[in-house]
């Protein structure tokens, strides 16, 4: 099976189209096209009935960032505005796909997985306020599909426990490092939990921003996020409810992108050994042991008659012990670099 995060050799970057559709399929395929512009891999939606998620008696909250007009009193009323019709689903896989783009959804319930469960979807997402829903894990786990757990409303135990019930029948499940607030202020971002959570689940960890513009996912590649999501809109000025208040627009999105690249570019990858510049630089630069007068075959050579000098193209000074108290093999010129040949 695909995982995608481990095919790219790259910074895995989802556009995360959310809600921010507002019910309209047209909408989502003009984001759809205007993504595929912009480099990114992925787009992702969250796929949701709103009876699924919140109870009907749950007063609506932060209605001035949510809900711009204040048009609902219920969070239930504001969330079925922000539909997507699951029959709408399978022709927006196929929009997406044609597009060149992976397709990554958030459901919220097992019936939305199941009604999901046979369309080319790529990748299952967790949302973090779901980390600890078990009947959620459970069908997402069923559908054998890569996945990715967002961690932002989680401590550890849970993040383990969700895993727990993900793996193994979803092949290598990512973790990301984000914080449940909208839109989070720069200096809450704590990019330092992506390595931190790397190095205690050892997995591949990216990072889910929540940021207005776009510095701090790019700084999150340069942390060593693996997987990138960011919210994206074709307006974030309109008054439409919804995330449009903390998203980026296509064009930052590109921008970001070509950051998220060149981040890419200097990480590189992990190397074993020099590579081939490195090496011919040290040829250069380091210092070989050299005798600093000429010597006869048959003469002793002393640590007086020793010095290290550029290029490295000779017996390093790691060996000036060895080296020392030997006797020349042949005739050597004083200040060349000494080879095993000189000594014996």
């Amino acid at each position: 099976m695909k995982i995608p995060w481990q095919t790219t050799g790259r910074t895995y970057v989802i556009a995360e189209i959310g809600n921010n559709h507002n019910g309209s399929p047209q909408t989502v395929r003009e984001l759809i096209d205007a993504l595929a512009a912009t480099g990114a891999d992925a787009v992702k939606f969250q796929a949701f009935r709103a009876e699924d998620i919140v109870s009907p008696l749950e007063p609506m909250r932060d209605a001035d960032k949510w809900d711009p007009e204040r048009k609902f009193a219920k969070w239930i009323d504001f969330a079925r505005t922000l539909e997507l019709p699951v029959d709408a689903y399978a022709d927006l896989i196929a929009h997406t796909h044609a597009a060149g783009l992976d397709f990554v959804v958030t459901p919220t319930s097992p019936d939305i997985v199941q009604a999901l469960h046979s369309l080319a979807i790529d990748v299952m997402k967790v949302a973090s306020m779901d980390i600890t829903n078990r009947p959620l894990l459970e069908a997402i786990a069923r559908t054998r599909r890569p996945a990715i757990l967002s961690t932002g409303m989680a401590n550890h135990a849970e993040i383990e426990a969700a895993i727990a019930v993900l793996e193994p029948d979803c092949p290598d499940v990512a973790v990301l490092h984000c914080s449940s607030v909208y839109p989070l202020p720069q200096k809450d971002a704590n990019l330092a939990s992506i390595g931190a959570l790397r190095d205690r689940f050892d997995r591949v960890t990216g990072y889910s921003d929540h940021t207005r513009g776009t510095a701090v996912p790019v700084a999150a590649a340069a942390c060593g996020a693996r997987i990138i999501e960011k919210h994206v809109t074709l307006d974030r000025r309109c008054a439409l409810p919804g995330e449009h208040f903390f998203s980026i627009e296509p064009e930052e999105m590109k921008k970001m992108m070509a950051r998220i690249r060149e981040v890419d570019l200097w990480l590189g990858t992990p190397q074993a050994d020099m590579s081939p510049p490195e090496w011919e630089a040290a040829l250069k630069f380091r210092r070989s042991l050299m005798v600093n007068r000429g010597l006869a075959a048959g003469e002793r050579i002393n640590a007086a008659d020793i010095c290290c000098l550029r290029p490295g193209t000779g017996l390093s000074p790691f060996e000036i012990d060895r080296v020392i108290g030997k006797v020349a093999a042949r005739g050597i010129s004083a200040y060349v670099p000494l080879t095993e040949a000189d000594i014996k």
